[in-house]
């Protein structure tokens, strides 16, 4: 084991004894030149597709909503007395 100055001065070393890493800087965005046709075209195309997820969503909400009414429904408790045997009051 090396001894490093801590050592020398009876300090424990630092957690991490290892230097950090440098930093990678960040390179500027540029700036996208687009006409405004283009703008409306992805704009229309990010919409449609909000749309479409808002409809699956839905459509998965009223199944689910069909499948809670027909359990609200007492009439599949007297399919289960019956088939169990047990009389009607």
């Amino acid at each position: 084991m090396a001894y490093t100055e801590f050592d020398k001065k009876g300090q424990s070393p630092p957690n991490n004894s290892k230097p950090r890493r440098q930093a990678t800087p960040i390179k500027p965005l540029k700036p996208v030149e687009a006409s405004p046709e283009e703008l409306l075209n992805q704009n229309r195309i990010q919409h449609n597709k909000a749309i479409k997820n808002q409809n699956e969503i839905r459509q998965s909400h009223k199944k689910y909503d069909r499948v809670v009414k027909s359990v609200d429904d007492d009439s599949f408790l007297d399919d289960l007395d019956v088939a169990y045997g047990e009389d009607e009051e």
